[in-house]
C-alpha cells in the first residue's frame, strides 16, 4: 500500500501544475466524482460551516443537469 500511495503523492505536484496552465477551461468529472463533490457540498450547508453562492448554486444544477458518462458496451 505505501508504494501505492507514494506514487500518487509523487504524481500531485505535477497534477497540480497541470491545473495552472492557461489552456485548461474546464475539467470533465465522473459521475461518481460529481457525487463525492454534490455530498461535500451538502454536508458543509447542513453542519453549517458552507453557506453556498448564487454562483456555487448554479454551477452543481449544471452538474445535476448533465448526462452521466457512459463507458463502452461490453456484451
Amino acid at each position: 500500500m505505501n508504494l501505492v500511495f507514494d506514487q500518487d503523492l509523487s504524481n500531485l505536484q505535477r497534477a497540480q501544475r497541470g491545473l495552472h496552465q492557461r489552456g485548461l477551461d474546464h475539467i470533465v468529472l465522473s459521475r461518481e466524482e460529481m457525487r463525492i463533490i454534490n455530498l461535500h457540498y451538502n454536508l458543509e450547508e447542513f453542519i453549517g460551516i458552507r453557506e453556498l453562492s448564487d454562483e456555487a448554486v448554479a454551477e452543481i444544477e449544471a452538474l445535476r443537469a448533465q448526462p452521466a458518462a457512459i463507458g463502452p458496451v461490453v456484451g
